[in-house]
């Protein structure tokens, strides 16, 4: 979009402008937009600037002529200018608070969504020698996740790191998020959430018993291949039936999590 360099003398109401300021150098919540009232044009002429960008395709009116600019100003009402000014200067403190309590937010959540995934590849390893070993850690992950799940769309944010994507166990966490963000938004009560949570979090964790070549393979499964990836289900409701809390509920979803409403899909057997 064309700008123009232009005098804050000939600026007028109608205007689309942006301030070549920094952001903390006027007291504007941004630094692009359509002038409104007299008392907006006053102080953008008191910033330390001689002029601004005017964008006449976004704009409503013309600027001054030289005439205009010239000829006797209207009084300008100082206090309403300077009542104005304080009442913007406290939004954009507001705006900052704001932003700098976001940035915290998500340095938390960052932090909890890595510990998530440490504490699931620690239950994994730990899971393939010793599945009850696995347990104190599944809790653990539930009690972060269910915590990290308050956030709701930051959460939704840290599940497109791109740092995560070759990491299989990060599958398996954003499929525990997603259910759990659905069961919150669903009202389900507490013992239901931590079972879908821990059910969620559980679901592939037969695939420790498939051969990497196949669970890494890359190109098509032969049928035999694909028949021994199926078994995963199986394999996990052996590795997990022994927990001491495992409910029903969480041995459902990993034994039919690759069933579908219609019937379709599969099972363990």
């Amino acid at each position: 979009m064309r700008s123009i360099k232009l005098s804050v003398q000939r600026l007028q109401l109608g205007l689309h402008i942006k301030l070549p300021l920094k952001w903390r150098e006027h007291p504007f919540v941004f630094s692009r937009f359509t002038i409104e009232s007299g008392e907006q044009l006053q102080i953008i002429r008191s910033l330390p600037t001689q002029y601004v960008l005017y964008y006449p395709d976004k704009s409503s009116a013309e600027p001054l002529s030289m005439q205009e600019v010239l000829a006797p100003a209207e009084k300008v009402d100082q206090d309403a200018v300077a009542a104005l000014q304080a009442k913007m200067k406290r939004e954009k403190e507001q705006r900052i608070d704001q932003l700098h309590n976001i940035r915290r937010r998500i340095r938390q959540c960052e932090k909890q969504y890595g510990q998530s995934m440490s504490q699931l590849r620690s239950a994994f390893t730990k899971a393939k020698q010793r599945p009850e070993a696995a347990e104190d850690e599944i809790e653990a992950l539930a009690d972060n996740l269910i915590s990290l799940a308050d956030n709701e769309s930051l959460t939704l944010h840290l599940m497109d790191n791109p740092t995560y994507e070759q990491d299989h166990h990060f599958h398996m966490l954003n499929v525990t998020v997603l259910s759990l963000l659905l069961a919150k938004a669903r009202g389900y009560e507490e013992e239901k959430l931590r079972n879908l949570v821990l059910g969620a979090s559980l679901h592939d964790i037969g695939k420790i018993r498939i051969p990497k070549a196949i669970r890494a393979k890359n190109t098509p499964l032969s049928k035999p291949e694909e028949n021994y990836l199926r078994q995963h289900t199986s394999y996990g409701i052996k590795l997990v039936e022994n927990f001491k809390n495992c409910s029903p509920e969480i041995l459902d979803i990993i034994e039919n999590h690759h069933e579908f409403a219609d019937g379709s899909g599969y099972r363990g057997e």
